[in-house]
Protein backbone atom coordinates (compact mmCIF):
# COMPACT_ATOMS: atom_id res chain seq x y z
CA UNK A 1 0.00 0.00 0.00
CA UNK A 2 1.32 3.66 -0.24
CA UNK A 3 2.77 5.12 2.30
CA UNK A 4 0.16 8.07 2.42
CA UNK A 5 -2.60 5.21 2.88
CA UNK A 6 -0.93 3.32 5.75
CA UNK A 7 -0.81 6.57 8.18
CA UNK A 8 -3.10 6.25 10.90
CA UNK A 9 -5.31 9.35 10.22
CA UNK A 10 -6.50 8.03 6.39
CA UNK A 11 -9.83 6.23 6.61
CA UNK A 12 -10.15 3.47 4.23
CA UNK A 13 -13.60 3.94 1.88
CA UNK A 14 -13.52 1.79 -0.30
CA UNK A 15 -11.09 -0.91 -1.80
CA UNK A 16 -12.15 -2.55 -5.75
CA UNK A 17 -9.79 -5.71 -7.30
CA UNK A 18 -10.49 -5.85 -10.70
CA UNK A 19 -8.89 -8.93 -12.14
CA UNK A 20 -9.49 -10.57 -15.42
CA UNK A 21 -11.56 -14.04 -15.49
CA UNK A 22 -12.25 -16.08 -18.49
CA UNK A 23 -15.25 -19.58 -17.46
CA UNK A 24 -14.93 -22.08 -20.03
CA UNK A 25 -17.84 -24.49 -19.95
CA UNK A 26 -19.81 -22.34 -17.67
CA UNK A 27 -21.88 -19.36 -17.03
CA UNK A 28 -21.84 -18.54 -12.79
CA UNK A 29 -19.12 -19.13 -10.60
CA UNK A 30 -19.43 -18.12 -6.20
CA UNK A 31 -15.63 -16.53 -5.61
CA UNK A 32 -14.58 -15.68 -2.09
CA UNK A 33 -11.51 -13.75 -0.95
CA UNK A 34 -8.79 -14.54 1.67
CA UNK A 35 -5.86 -12.93 3.25
CA UNK A 36 -2.69 -14.31 2.40
CA UNK A 37 -1.05 -15.72 5.37
CA UNK A 38 2.65 -16.58 4.36
CA UNK A 39 5.14 -14.03 2.87
CA UNK A 40 6.21 -14.60 -0.66
CA UNK A 41 7.27 -11.48 -1.96
CA UNK A 42 11.36 -12.32 -1.22
CA UNK A 43 10.88 -16.11 -2.87
CA UNK A 44 12.93 -16.35 -5.93
CA UNK A 45 10.34 -18.84 -7.43
CA UNK A 46 6.54 -18.25 -6.57
CA UNK A 47 4.31 -21.52 -8.26
CA UNK A 48 1.50 -23.45 -7.27
CA UNK A 49 3.58 -25.64 -4.72
CA UNK A 50 6.36 -22.55 -3.34
CA UNK A 51 6.70 -21.12 -0.99
CA UNK A 52 3.42 -22.39 0.69
CA UNK A 53 2.65 -25.06 3.11
CA UNK A 54 -0.32 -25.73 1.23
CA UNK A 55 -0.86 -26.45 -2.53
CA UNK A 56 -1.86 -22.98 -4.20
CA UNK A 57 -1.24 -21.24 -1.43
CA UNK A 58 -1.97 -20.53 2.54
CA UNK A 59 -4.79 -18.14 3.43
CA UNK A 60 -6.74 -17.25 6.65
CA UNK A 61 -10.05 -19.34 6.59
CA UNK A 62 -11.78 -15.97 7.42
CA UNK A 63 -14.37 -15.54 4.29
CA UNK A 64 -13.37 -11.30 3.70
CA UNK A 65 -15.51 -11.20 0.57
CA UNK A 66 -18.00 -13.87 -1.17
CA UNK A 67 -19.85 -13.34 -4.68
CA UNK A 68 -21.41 -14.86 -7.42
CA UNK A 69 -20.62 -14.14 -10.92
CA UNK A 70 -22.10 -14.12 -14.43
CA UNK A 71 -19.15 -14.90 -16.70
CA UNK A 72 -19.64 -14.37 -20.63
CA UNK A 73 -17.62 -17.40 -21.78
CA UNK A 74 -16.63 -15.75 -25.57
CA UNK A 75 -14.12 -13.31 -23.62
CA UNK A 76 -12.07 -12.18 -20.53
CA UNK A 77 -14.36 -10.18 -17.80
CA UNK A 78 -13.51 -7.70 -15.71
CA UNK A 79 -14.68 -8.93 -11.87
CA UNK A 80 -14.89 -6.36 -9.58
CA UNK A 81 -14.21 -7.30 -6.23
CA UNK A 82 -14.91 -5.64 -2.91
CA UNK A 83 -11.50 -5.85 -0.57
CA UNK A 84 -12.43 -3.08 1.56
CA UNK A 85 -12.45 -5.02 4.95
CA UNK A 86 -9.01 -6.74 3.98
CA UNK A 87 -7.29 -3.54 3.60
CA UNK A 88 -8.77 -1.67 6.20
CA UNK A 89 -6.91 -5.11 8.22
CA UNK A 90 -3.90 -4.36 6.35
CA UNK A 91 -3.54 -0.50 7.41
CA UNK A 92 -4.43 -1.12 10.82
CA UNK A 93 -1.70 -4.03 10.75
CA UNK A 94 -4.53 -6.36 12.07
CA UNK A 95 -3.39 -8.78 9.12
CA UNK A 96 0.45 -9.00 6.99
CA UNK A 97 0.33 -7.62 3.80
CA UNK A 98 0.70 -10.91 1.74
CA UNK A 99 -1.72 -10.52 -0.59
CA UNK A 100 -5.21 -12.27 -1.34
CA UNK A 101 -6.25 -15.54 -2.31
CA UNK A 102 -9.09 -15.74 -4.96
CA UNK A 103 -10.47 -18.84 -4.23
CA UNK A 104 -13.65 -20.39 -6.96
CA UNK A 105 -15.53 -22.69 -5.30
CA UNK A 106 -14.80 -25.88 -7.17
CA UNK A 107 -18.42 -27.42 -6.49
CA UNK A 108 -19.14 -24.25 -8.66
CA UNK A 109 -16.65 -25.94 -11.49
CA UNK A 110 -17.36 -29.12 -11.09
CA UNK A 111 -21.15 -29.02 -12.45
CA UNK A 112 -20.53 -26.75 -15.07
CA UNK A 113 -17.78 -29.05 -16.20
CA UNK A 114 -15.79 -25.75 -16.52
CA UNK A 115 -12.23 -24.60 -15.98
CA UNK A 116 -11.86 -20.98 -14.44
CA UNK A 117 -8.49 -18.33 -15.90
CA UNK A 118 -7.98 -15.45 -14.20
CA UNK A 119 -5.54 -12.92 -15.62
CA UNK A 120 -3.12 -11.07 -13.67
CA UNK A 121 -1.76 -8.95 -15.57
CA UNK A 122 -5.02 -7.09 -16.05
CA UNK A 123 -5.04 -6.52 -11.95
CA UNK A 124 -5.92 -3.68 -10.16
CA UNK A 125 -6.23 -2.54 -6.72
CA UNK A 126 -8.49 1.57 -6.28
CA UNK A 127 -7.89 2.34 -3.04
CA UNK A 128 -10.88 5.09 -2.21
CA UNK A 129 -9.73 6.94 1.16
CA UNK A 130 -10.44 9.96 3.24
CA UNK A 131 -7.93 12.40 5.56
CA UNK A 132 -9.41 12.88 8.77
CA UNK A 133 -7.29 15.96 9.67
Amino acid sequence: MPDEVSDRDVEIDFALLTIAAELKGGTMAEIQCHPGTTDWMQDPVVDWETPWNASGGDFDDSVYFTGSYTINTEKKNPLSIDVTNIVRAWQKNLLPNYGILIKISVSDLEIQKARCKFDSGETSLKIMYSCSK
